[in-house]
């Protein structure tokens, strides 16, 4: 259930979630594979887990 509410994230946020926290890359070696800056990519990772956290509430896997 996880892994699907990360892929309605959709793009990018779904692959930079999963590369930082299933492969553990840091922000610079996501932002190289998905053409942003690493600054880019640590504030849509921020937006992208706050989201995933509304959903997980959402289907009652959070608070």
């Amino acid at each position: 259930m996880l892994l699907d509410k990360i892929d309605e994230l959709g793009e990018p946020d779904s692959t930079i979630l999963i590369q930082k926290f299933y492969y553990n890359r840091n922000s610079k070696e996501i932002a190289e594979s998905v053409s942003m800056t690493a600054t880019a990519v640590r504030q849509r990772c921020s937006r992208a887990m706050d989201k995933l956290r509304t959903k997980l509430v959402e289907v009652g896997l959070g608070r």
